[in-house]
């Protein structure tokens, strides 16, 4: 007999594509992650060489190259814009919650499922990556999928001895998070599998055929691309990509040094108010079926694997312990489900639920406050760029008051008038989805023009022009996508422009903060300055 279609997913459906889709994109691409990705997308429909990815028309070996097919795709439909760039990831959102909804449901029942659904969609960090286009929203399902496929996999294999379908699927994830990102995806899982194994599984079934099936097909899905290059090119490209990427664990890139606890304050705050779950534990959940408890403890390995080993890495990014999302929000699904009076800790958790809510309540009413009267930090702020950008003259109405009191108003009420803890979160989650939508519609375009609007705005009136256009000794990508640089403007070095022979003008970009000092070029003539950006012209000989 048929399984009957459970409307569950046309709700959860329209529920992402609302929660994801509407303002995708009412603001400029961010530097670096966002316009790199973007630019690469853009530049591939240009040159046609779609297994090449590139930036400013040169080998880029820093990621492989499938979320940028996305892109193309969707710039092929969309155009070269800002929502093209990001839908890729609002569709990864919707698959999400689906897929959440789904596994929930199959391993536990729909109850269970839609809280899961709940506590991912109603988390704050997760509401922005689903609206951005950086890379690590389809690379953390992937993983999560084939964990996921593993843990089934191993189920199987001690029920019926074979496990053909999981291990197939095991190694088609992991392969495409390979692809999307890179190696680093193997590390991650190896990690998890190796955990497991210690804490639950020991030495059951662990040399099998199906095992040897899977690293086949892993090595057959995760290698194609870097065999096609090599092929290419040689193997210069993929000996830089492998450099990159044990660069990226071996030292702080881009300035992205930050302490060992970093991450664990970002899923702290970022995934609030989930992640004040994890603070009430109860060991017994009686009635859990086996499998269950071992899907518990995959999670809580997966967990912790990320978790520490993005703290120990030297670069740390706030999106690198975005793959978190999935084992939190999962444990405190579990922990909502199960929640009875008997529960202790419900006190310990209002009070952090409390002290989190108002932290960022208060953070979200101050910044309307210090956009209006800036002057109260800039003479706690050192970097002349940072000073500069801040006194940007913008207009904080009343409205953008509204998402901290909101919030407020929500973490007052749940913790002192809501007795139940369910509807505590309930409230909370509903909170989260509206105070970040507001946040997305009238915060990030006015914090966009404090960092980085006054040189995406220059960069788009030289658009179309025969000239050239560079920063100077600081790193962007913006120039790129908004001048619309074509592959002939890059045959020239900046060293060139600045003090060589030229045919035609050449413009500049200089930060506050830059080291160097762009005046001593004989022939530069400074054309305007704005927001801690200074822009200057050189005209041909």
């Amino acid at each position: 007999m048929a399984k009957r279609f459970d409307p569950s997913y046309i709700i959860i459906t329209l529920i992402a594509t609302v929660l994801y889709l509407p303002f995708l994109g009412h603001v400029n691409l961010f530097d670096w992650d966002e316009i790199n990705f973007a630019e690469c997308a853009r530049e591939m429909l240009l040159t046609k060489d779609y297994l090449q990815v590139q930036i400013n028309f040169l080998p880029f070996w820093e990621k492989p190259p499938l979320f940028i097919w996305m892109q193309v795709c969707t710039m092929k439909i969309f155009g070269v814009n800002e929502f093209a760039a990001r839908l890729p990831n609002a569709i990864a959102g919707i698959v999400t919650l689906n897929l959440l909804f789904a596994i929930g449901k199959k391993e536990f029942n729909e109850r269970f499922a839609w809280w899961w659904v709940w506590c991912f969609a109603g988390s704050i960090l997760p509401q922005f990556y689903f609206k951005s286009g950086i890379i690590d929203p389809w690379f953390n399902l992937f993983i999560f999928l084939s964990i996921y496929n593993n843990f089934k996999f191993e189920q199987q294999k001690l029920i019926s001895n074979s496990g053909w379908k999981h291990s197939t699927l095991t190694a088609l994830f992991l392969g495409l998070a390979v692809l999307t990102k890179g190696p680093v995806a193997i590390i991650i899982f190896s990690l998890c599998w190796v955990f497991t194994r210690v804490t639950r599984l020991g030495s059951k079934n662990l040399f099998n055929i199906e095992l040897l099936w899977m690293l086949f097909c892993l090595l057959l899905i995760s290698c194609s691309w870097f065999i096609l290059i090599w092929l290419k090119d040689g193997n210069e490209q993929v000996l830089l990509f492998i450099q990159y990427q044990w660069r990226l664990l071996t030292t702080g890139e881009a300035g992205h040094g930050q302490p060992f606890w970093y991450h664990w304050v970002i899923l702290l705050v970022g995934c609030f108010p989930a992640s004040v779950l994890l603070f009430m534990r109860k060991k017994d959940h009686g009635g859990e079926l086996e499998s269950q408890r071992e899907l518990k403890n995959y999670m809580w390995v997966l967990f912790f694997v990320v978790l520490i080993l993005f703290s120990l890495v030297k670069t740390k990014i706030v999106h690198y312990s975005s793959l978190c999302y999935f084992p939190l929000t999962f444990l405190a699904s579990r922990t909502l489900y199960h929640m009875t009076l008997e529960w202790k800790g419900k006190k310990l958790m209002t009070i952090i639920l409390f002290i989190i809510g108002l932290c960022i309540s208060g953070a979200l009413l101050l910044v309307p406050v210090i956009g209006n009267n800036p002057t109260i930090i800039s003479n706690f702020i050192s970097n002349r760029f940072t000073q500069e950008a801040i006194l940007v003259q913008e207009n904080w109405a009343w409205y953008t008051f509204l998402p901290g009191t909101i919030l407020l108003i929500s973490i007052i009420y749940s913790c002192f008038f809501i007795k139940r803890i369910q509807n505590k979160f309930i409230t909370l989650f509903t909170t989260s989805i509206i105070v970040v939508q507001f946040i997305q519609f009238v915060f990030v375009p006015r914090i966009e023009k404090y960092i980085q609007h006054a040189p995406i705005e220059f960069y788009r009136s030289l658009k179309g022009k025969n000239v050239f256009i560079e920063p100077f000794a600081f790193k962007s990508y913006a120039h790129l996508f908004y001048a619309d640089k074509k592959q002939e403007q890059c045959v020239v070095p900046i060293d060139s422009l600045l003090y060589g022979h030229i045919t035609k003008p050449a413009y500049f970009v200089s930060r506050a903060d830059v080291k160097y000092n762009i005046n001593q070029y004989i022939g530069l003539k400074k054309i305007g300055s704005k927001n801690g950006f200074t822009f200057y012209l050189r005209m041909p000989d």
